[in-house]
């Protein structure tokens, strides 16, 4: 029998739920955006050529139909603790459904060669002419060589002078810059992007990447150090 309710007695009910996705990555959270080349990708062949590259946390899909300019599947990197990684050669590249924005990024890759600008993270403008872009490594365009943001034509807002074919892990962000466990010069903004390389000769990204992180926060320069530290944990890059 069901003990009756005394007039002024509240119900507890249950408790409330909650539903939202654990959007933490590597002990940080508001991490809304994840490429992992382990997951997701369009085909576990390797070498096959990669037409689509879907985020493991919003399911946003980064795509080339153009089959020439597809990069291709790795399903193992010696240079990436052999984690499978997505290969750039000249002209390849990925388009995202829209401009992504964040306070802070994470990406673990390498530079294959070293070109004009190797555009890892660039703009839905194949020749980058405009907003923003993060350089790898080559004969900057403009700035110096190595790790760059570069804002506009002229503008280098954070740049270090990291310019070899080495694996790294690069955190940057409104608050941070830090990569391999070394801080740099913060850029003072966010960073967007719709674009993974590009098309053109000089600015195509060429080499390998297996991850791609971005968080809704801003991270001061402890944090993004312990996010690389976390991150080289699972990846062992230095």
């Amino acid at each position: 029998m069901f003990k009756a309710f005394q007039k002024g007695q509240q119900f507890k009910g249950f408790p409330a739920l909650n539903f939202q996705l654990n959007n933490e990555r590597f002990g940080f959270s508001a991490c809304t955006f994840d490429l992992d080349a382990r997951y997701n990708t369009n085909t576990l062949t390797n070498g096959a050529a990669i037409s689509s590259w879907r985020d493991t946390i919003g399911y946003y899909n980064f795509s080339q139909a153009t089959a020439g300019n597809q990069p291709s599947y790795n399903s193992t990197t010696l240079l990436l603790n052999n984690y499978p990684s997505i290969q750039f050669t000249n002209q390849r590249s990925l388009l995202g459904p829209q401009n992504f924005g964040f306070e802070t990024v994470a990406f673990v890759f390498y530079n294959s060669s070293l070109n004009l600008q190797n555009v890892l993270l660039g703009t839905s403008d194949a020749n980058n002419t405009s907003f923003s872009r993060i350089n790898t490594g080559g004969t900057a365009d403009p700035g110096p060589n190595g790790i760059s943001y570069i804002t506009s034509l002229t503008t280098v807002v954070a740049a270090s002078f990291v310019n070899d074919t080495n694996p790294h892990i690069v955190v940057i962000g409104t608050n941070c810059f830090v990569i391999d466990g070394v801080t740099y010069t913060t850029p003072n903004r966010p960073v967007s992007f719709a674009r993974i390389s590009n098309t053109t000769n000089g600015g195509s990204f060429l080499g390998y990447v297996t991850r791609i992180l971005g968080y809704k926060n801003p991270m001061n320069q402890d944090q993004a150090f312990q996010l690389c530290e976390n991150i080289n944990n699972e990846y062992a890059i230095y």
